[in-house]
C-alpha cells in the first residue's frame, strides 16, 4: 500500500499515547507513515485511524472484546470517522461513514444505534449529553442516563448549523444568519464569549460579538478553558487568558474575545494569515493555515491544577507540545502568547488535533513534494 500521509505528533506521552515507540514521558517529535486521521486524543489515549481505514489506540488502553493489542476493532467493520465519550469511564460512541451514530459499553457484546442522519457528534461530559448535527443542520441533544440515553431533544431555538465543537462543559455552534455563533454550557472562563458575570447558560445563546458578520466559511474548536472561532479565514480566540492559549499578543486589555496574532521566527508581526482549521488543547492551541502551516500558542510546559504534579524538568522538554525545534518567544518563560510557525514536522499539513497536553499534525506526502 502506498503511504499517501503521514502523522507528527509531540508533547505528553507518560501512557505513550502521543508515541508508541517511546517509553518517555514527554516526546518532542515521533513521525508514523500511513496515518491518516485522529479520530479521538484523551489525556490518557489516542486513537488514529491508518491509510487502509483501520483502528489503532495509543496510550492507556481499556479492557474490552475486539482490542487487541493496539488494534482497536470494537466497531466491528464499520468505517469509523470520528468518536466521543469518556473512554475512562467504560464506554465511546462513533460516526460512521453512512451517517450513523454508534455507542458501545465495554462490557457489553452490543454495538448500538444510537442516531442516523448525522453530519458531526461530540459529548458534553460536565452537561452528560451527546451533542447530535445532523446533515440537515440541525441539532439533537441526548441525556446520558445509567447505561444508555433518553430521547432526541431537538434544539429547536437554534437557527440552521453549519459546524460545532463539544468540550467537557461547554458547546459552540457555527451558525447561518446575522448571528453567526451560538453557545450553551459553562462560562467560567469566558469560554462562552461572554465576560464571567455570567457564569452558565443553560439556553442557546447567539454571542454578540460576532453580530453581523455573516461569514462565507465559519468552524469553532474549544477545550476545557477557551474556545477558538474562524470567520473566513480570521481567527478569534476567548476564554482563559492564562498561560498565551488565546494567542492574543499585546492586544489582551479588557477584551473578552480577540484576534489572534501571529509572529515570525524573528518576532516579526506576520500579517494575512488564513486559517483553515483550529485545535484546541487544555492550555495550547493548534491553527492550520492555508498554505499548509501549523501555528501554535500557549503553555510551554504541562501543569493540571490542582492534582497533577509537575511533569517537565528542564527547560528544553517545556515546548515539546508547542511543536517548535527551539523556544521562540519563550527563551526565560512558560508560555508564549502569540501564535508562531511549528518546525518540529516537514511537509505541507493537511489537518491538525490537539490532546489534552499534545499535540497531532497530519501531512500530505503528495502535496509537499
Amino acid at each position: 500500500m502506498d503511504v499517501t500521509h503521514t502523522l507528527f505528533s509531540f508533547g505528553y506521552n507518560a501512557f505513550n499515547q502521543t508515541s508508541l515507540r517511546s517509553g518517555e514521558e514527554s516526546v518532542d517529535i515521533h513521525k508514523q507513515n500511513g496515518v491518516s486521521n485522529v479520530i479521538l486524543a484523551t489525556w490518557e489515549s489516542t486513537v488514529v485511524s491508518s491509510d487502509d481505514n483501520g483502528l489503532e489506540i495509543w496510550g492507556w488502553i481499556p479492557e474490552a472484546n475486539g482490542i487487541q493489542g493496539n488494534r482497536f476493532q470494537i466497531w466491528e467493520d464499520r468505517k469509523i470517522l470520528k468518536m466521543f465519550g469518556p473512554i475512562e469511564s467504560g464506554w465511546l460512541g462513533g460516526l460512521d461513514d453512512n451517517g450513523t451514530v454508534w455507542y458501545r459499553y465495554f462490557g457489553s457484546e452490543v454495538v448500538q444505534k444510537l442516531a442516523t442522519g448525522a453530519k458531526d457528534i461530540g459529548y458534553c461530559q460536565s452537561r452528560r449529553e451527546i451533542y447530535v448535527l445532523t446533515e440537515t443542520g440541525l441539532v439533537d441533544c441526548y441525556l446520558e442516563k445509567d447505561h444508555g440515553f433518553g430521547p432526541a431533544n431537538r434544539l429547536s431555538k437554534l437557527p440552521k448549523v453549519k459546524a460545532m465543537a463539544v468540550s467537557f462543559s461547554h458547546v459552540l455552534f457555527c451558525t447561518y444568519g446575522v448571528y453567526p455563533i451560538h453557545v450553551r454550557g459553562s462560562n467560567r472562563y469566558s469560554q462562552l464569549g461572554f465576560d464571567t458575570t455570567v457564569q452558565n447558560v443553560d439556553d442557546v445563546t447567539a454571542v454578540e460579538y460576532f453580530c453581523g458578520l455573516m461569514p462565507q466559511e465559519s468552524s469553532v474548536a474549544s477545550s476545557l478553558f477557551h474556545s477558538a472561532v474562524i470567520l473566513d479565514g480570521s481567527l478569534y480566540t476567548f476564554g482563559w487568558k492564562k498561560n498565551g492559549r488565546l494567542g492574543w499578543g499585546s492586544n489582551s486589555d479588557g477584551d473578552v474575545v480577540g484576534l489572534a496574532e501571529f509572529r515570525g521566527h524573528n518576532d516579526e508581526l506576520i500579517e494575512d494569515v488564513h486559517i483553515v482549521k483550529v485545535a484546541c488543547g487544555a492550555n495550547h492551541t493548534l491553527a492550520l493555515d492555508d498554505q499548509g502551516k501549523v501555528w501554535s500558542c500557549g503553555s510551554s510546559k504541562y501543569i493540571w491544577i490542582g492534582w497533577m504534579r509537575r511533569l517537565l524538568r528542564d527547560g528544553l522538554d517545556q515546548y515539546k507540545q508547542l511543536g517548535r525545534s527551539t523556544p521562540d518567544g519563550i527563551a526565560g518563560s512558560t508560555h508564549d502568547d502569540v501564535f508562531r510557525p511549528c518546525t518540529r514536522y516537514s511537509g505541507y499539513a493537511t489537518d491538525c488535533h490537539a490532546g489534552r497536553w499534545n499535540s497531532f499534525i497530519i501531512v500530505d506526502p503528495a502535496k509537499s513534494a
